[in-house]
């Protein structure tokens, strides 16, 4: 037997103990979508007794698959997702190469000021950005939500992008 064979055999059941863990909450929403409401509710029912679809057409529990409410929530998600990637693309792509390629006097300064500006919570900004878009009558409508998630997703966009064009040689342009 070699000496490192316990270790072997404690870090294998540490790993599937871990990996276990892990992808039980998994298993559970995949279970659960199959269940019926009866079953849902019982913690002691791993798996389904009696599985149905009818959770995925039928808004009786919820919220369905063709009801009218998840093509809502459907349309709002992808306004948003498209919106706010086409404009952080738009805003983080000449940034990045500024910051990349031209060796302005407070560029790396200012490259550094808006890494920063991503280490503050959200909830430091809700106030007052809540306050600027109503003031500007951008409440409650998709221009004033796809910019408050710009403002979230610029800096993060920024730091790869700017990683990126440096790793592209001058050369090549």
């Amino acid at each position: 037997m070699r000496k490192d064979t316990p270790f072997r055999i404690v870090f294998a059941v540490f790993l599937i103990t871990f990996y276990l863990l892990e992808f039980f909450p998994i298993y559970w929403l995949i279970t659960g979508a199959f269940k019926n409401f009866d079953d849902l509710l019982n913690p002691a029912v791993l798996f389904p007794i009696r599985p149905t679809l009818e959770n995925f057409f039928s808004g009786q529990y919820g919220y369905a698959l063709t009801g009218d409410v998840f093509l809502i929530q459907l349309r709002n998600t992808l306004i948003m997702a498209i919106g706010t990637s086409l404009v952080t693309l738009i805003l983080a792509i000449p940034t990045s190469y500024i910051f990349a390629r031209y060796r302005l006097k407070f560029s790396k300064i200012l490259a550094q000021l808006i890494l920063f500006t991503y280490l503050f919570p959200a909830t430091y900004v809700v106030i007052p950005l809540s306050y600027w878009l109503s003031e500007l009558g951008l409440m409650d409508n998709y221009l004033g939500a796809i910019l408050a998630q710009t403002l979230f997703t610029f800096p993060f966009s920024c730091m790869i992008l700017t990683g990126y064009f440096q790793s592209i040689p001058k050369e090549i342009e």
